[in-house]
């Protein structure tokens, strides 16, 4: 796919093919490259897989409110459930 699209326009120097971007072109080249992480775990270091990476750790930072969201729904989701677990024996 990408050699017969790169037969149809020419890529001026300084620009990279970029299917995913208006015009095809883009002057930031590819930063994720098979094979330039080495996982502890045995990890194959593919592109994909350093893509989740990134979008993974990239969305942690971005929930800075999730703790905050987790200390206040657990204790509450408890309260619930016992109460329904009170009703349940009173109606019994």
């Amino acid at each position: 796919m990408v050699c017969h699209l790169l037969r149809v326009f020419q890529i001026r120097e300084g620009l990279h093919y970029n299917p995913y971007f208006p015009g095809g072109t883009i002057a930031m080249p590819k930063m994720l490259i098979d094979g330039v992480v080495e996982y502890e775990d045995g990890t194959p270091a593919t592109e994909s897989q350093m893509g989740k990476d990134v979008v993974t750790f990239l969305s942690w930072p971005a929930e800075s409110e999730m703790e905050e969201r987790k200390l206040v729904t657990n204790p509450a989701a408890f309260c619930n459930s016992s109460r329904l677990d009170f009703i349940c024996r009173m109606s019994s």
